[in-house]
């Protein structure tokens, strides 16, 4: 049974040390990885948020920019209205003997329908007159850049159109439009007022599609749009605060954006200058978009990530400890009953016998003959400590693994929708932009229909009478004419290529033009590719007073070709995905299935499915290529207008690759996993050290027990640290000088003893009757001088082996044996005479 165990203080117990030293290992190798997983995760985070931040403020600048290519569009379809008005200004100005203060302005603006304004210039650069008292006497010359337009305009001839902006002193949207007298004296100006232009701040929604765009981010706190003259758009009354007002002077100044902080609110400011001046007009209707980045949510953010992280690292050290501690008092077991054996043995057990069997040994090798041997006492401990090590390591690793993919799959996802999203909500504004400029061509067209209805009237409503040419002549030769039967079949046209075209296979505009025949009036539709050229052409519907058939008119003309066909809009969408980095390739559908821009290209069998299955459900759809790595989604950009024949629905083919996404994932994870690999290895340098020092008392206290057992008992067992050792030492030492003394008075009572025996020896070899000493066996020992002589022999035949039974006659030899044992045997007896041979044969009495 192995001892009970000596009174250990625990603090000071070897396996103390063994956890204190792990404990020590394990934090430093959690402190690093945790230290280091948390920086490339705040980096990650940075990296993150500024790559929303690129994203959101460039779409932001994006949508502004086709925001206002979208009221351009509209500002073109005006100008032959405000020409027609400066006819009546100029015919009034040269009745009034060319005097300003003679012209009836107020008549001018009643023929307009009083949505027309009216101002004079004069050569000062001050509106002199002008039927909009707020602006009277407003000095032009306060603003340089405007002045010197106006300057370059006094000094040419013909018609200045001008853009749509906010009038300053109503906060309300105008069109404005220069002229100069032809004397050059004076300047007209017309602003062009009404509902029609306010709805086109209405239709557009950018505000409202900023706003969509800027919460995808969410570090966005919230934002504010500025005019070039340092008005908030959506808010007239505002008045900028003098630090706010130097601010945007400056912008507006050195017309680039700029950056601050702020320290106390906790945010950061962007100001984007949206440079919109185009130098064809006079008004800059330029933007500056304040967005404002909640730096707080960003720290907070971060806070959670560093919090999860300290959770994370307090949670494995925890567990490791505990494992350390029971792995610790396994190891420490055998060393604490040794010690005990020892100890009790200092103490006067000497029956007792160190505790231990061989498969324990051969297990644990915690026997002095074992840690002798080969030392695997340490071998052992080290096993222990990169059992630990490994598992605090692989364990880690996984778990910030778990987290960085994690990670990286949510920024990936946050990309792709807001990459998605941009596309969606600009292409939406785009096509917001193109209806602006749709609508305006609508009276035109209303007005075609007047003349090809009186053609279908004058033929008696037989559409096989009717002169298509002619009315196409009266027209103008960029409009042809189409007549659709009930079967929706364009029966005549003036336009070959259509002729026949059936309607049915596009269910959206079969229903449109369903509702049509049936009902009355005159429907618009947008400007669309048509069908057989790809061309861009406006189209307009009505149906006959009968019922029987739908005219259809498709204007072409330089204007439209020039804004629809442009591809600017491409570009746009190209740097949207290419702020993408798993995107390969896009591709942009119309609901006919052709490619925007780019009318001959014919879709494969695999994307008229696609493209089918998106275009009858109006829904995404996605398509995973495993071999090829490909993730393939079809987005359905839903701009269906009930009102309008045409759906101009975009189906926009991303090509996503997987490939590149799990490279990316894989480098990612590979850089964790470099990171708990070296972690692992500088690890296990610290556990060799460790383990080679926590062995070093056991090493030590072998090493005094193997030169103290090869005979040096003066030799001490050196102190160590550890209570088990010191209790180790303590009772080796004691058991040592026990020893040594016991040694010390062996050797004097044995000399004492040889002492003796010599004085006994002396005295027997002077005796004169002959005396011998014998063993067991019968051989003669020692015999004195006397004996020497009585049986004549000499020392050398001594030393030769001479036995008793050699000197006693034969046939008593049996008797000598029996003799012997009885002396053996502790039977007292008298002497016995004997016969013996002397030896040269003589035989003599002798007494045994």
């Amino acid at each position: 049974m192995p001892a009970s165990s000596p009174n250990i203080p625990e603090e000071h117990s070897f396996s103390y040390y063994l956890v204190l030293w792990t404990f020590f290992i394990v934090a430093l190798i959690v402190c690093g990885i945790t230290l280091i997983d948390y920086t490339m995760a705040e980096r990650n985070l940075e990296e993150q948020a500024q790559l929303l931040k690129i994203q959101t403020e460039s779409t932001v600048i994006q949508e502004l920019q086709i925001a206002d290519d979208g009221l351009k569009l509209y500002d073109t379809t005006l100008n032959r209205q405000m020409q027609d008005t400066f006819t009546l200004v100029l015919n009034e100005y040269n009745r009034s003997a060319k005097d300003p203060a003679r012209m009836d302005l107020e008549s001018i603006k009643a023929q307009t329908g009083g949505l027309v304004d009216l101002y004079i210039i004069n050569s000062s650069g001050v509106i002199e007159y002008t039927t909009f008292p707020p602006d009277r006497n407003l000095d032009f010359r306060k603003i340089p850049y405007f002045y010197s337009y106006l300057e370059s305009i006094r000094i040419s001839d013909g018609f200045f159109p001008d853009r749509i902006v906010i009038e300053p002193a109503t906060g309300v949207l105008r069109k404005y439009a220069y002229m100069p007298t032809p004397d050059h004296a004076y300047i007209f100006e017309l602003g062009l007022t009404g509902s029609s232009l306010e709805n086109t701040r209405g239709s557009l929604k950018y505000h409202d599609r900023i706003h969509t765009l800027t919460s995808l981010n969410p570090y966005v706190k919230g934002f504010r749009i500025f005019t070039s003259r340092k008005q908030l758009e959506d808010n007239r009354s505002f008045i900028p605060d003098p630090e706010l007002d130097t601010i945007l002077t400056a912008i507006i100044s050195e017309r680039k954006g700029l950056e601050r902080e702020i320290l106390d609110a906790g945010e950061r400011v962007s100001y984007l200058f949206v440079d919109l001046r185009d130098e064809q007009y006079g008004s800059d209707v330029s933007r500056i978009v304040e967005i404002t980045y909640d730096e707080s949510a960003k720290q907070a953010a971060l806070n959670n990530l560093l919090l999860i992280h300290i959770v994370t690292a307090m949670a494995a050290l925890a567990l490791m400890s505990g494992i350390a501690i029971l792995l610790a008092r396994r190891i420490n077991e055998p060393i604490r009953e040794m010690a005990a054996d020892a100890d009790m043995i200092a103490r006067g057990s000497l029956d007792h016998m160190i505790s231990g069997d061989h498969d324990k040994q051969s297990h644990t090798s915690f026997s002095p003959h074992s840690m002798a041997r080969k030392l695997r006492f340490s071998n052992y401990l080290l096993a222990y400590l990169l059992l630990i090590i490994g598992i605090t390591v692989i364990g880690l690793t996984a778990v910030d693994l778990v987290n960085a993919d994690a990670t990286f799959r949510r920024d990936a996802l946050t990309m792709q929708v807001q990459t998605e999203e941009s596309l969606n909500q600009t292409i939406h504004l785009v096509d917001e932009g193109f209806k602006l400029y749709d609508s305006n061509l609508n009276k035109e067209m209303q007005t075609g229909f007047e003349t090809f209805m009186a053609e279908y009237e004058r033929a008696g409503r037989d559409v096989s009478q009717m002169d298509l040419e002619s009315v196409k002549t009266k027209l103008g030769d960029l409009t042809d004419l189409y007549i659709i039967n009930r079967s929706l079949i364009i029966e005549y046209t003036t336009f070959t290529p259509d002729l026949g075209l059936d309607f049915k296979q596009f269910p959206a505009t079969k229903e449109y033009l369903t509702k049509i025949i049936e009902g009355e009036g005159f429907y618009p539709d947008r400007v669309v590719r048509e069908t057989a050229t790809g061309q861009f052409r406006k189209f307009a519907y009505m149906p006959t007073p009968d019922h029987q058939y739908i005219l259809e008119l498709g204007m072409l003309g330089p204007g439209i070709i020039q804004r629809h066909g442009k591809v600017g809009y491409q570009e746009a969408f190209e740097s949207i995905v290419a702020r993408n980095p798993y995107i390969v390739s896009t591709r942009f559908f119309d609901t006919t299935m052709h490619v925007v821009n780019n009318f001959t290209y014919r879709p494969d069998e695999e994307e008229i499915r696609a493209l089918t299955t998106v275009i009858d459900s109006r829904s995404l759809v996605e398509i995973i290529q495993e071999e090829e790595h490909r993730i393939i989604r079809y987005l359905f950009i839903d701009l269906l207008d009930l009102d309008y024949a045409s759906d101009m629905s975009w189906i926009i083919k991303l090509t996503y690759d997987s490939e590149r996404i799990n490279t990316a994932l894989f480098d990612l994870l590979l850089f964790h996993a470099y990171i708990g690999l070296a972690a692992l290895m500088m690890g296990i340098i610290g556990a060799i050290a460790v383990s080679r020092h926590l062995t070093r008392p056991v090493q030590q206290i072998v090493s005094d027990v193997e030169q103290v057992a090869k005979g040096d008992i003066d030799h001490q067992i050196s102190p160590v640290r550890g209570s088990e050792f010191e209790v180790l030492e303590r009772s080796i030492n004691s058991m040592v000088a026990t020893l040594k003394a016991n040694i010390e008075q062996l050797q004097d009572s044995e000399m004492k003893l040889r002492q003796s025996e010599q004085k006994f020896r002396d005295l027997v070899r002077l005796l004169p009757q002959p005396v011998f000493e014998i063993d067991l066996e019968g051989k003669v020992l020692f015999a004195n001088e006397s004996a020497f002589e009585v049986f004549g022999y000499t020392e050398n035949d001594l030393e030769k082996g001479i036995r008793v039974f050699d000197i006693i006659v034969p046939e008593q030899g049996a008797l000598v044996r029996k003799r012997i044992q009885q002396v053996v045997q502790g039977i007292e007896s008298k002497g016995v005479e004997y016969f013996a041979l002397k030896k040269d044969g003589t035989r003599i009495q002798v007494v045994i």
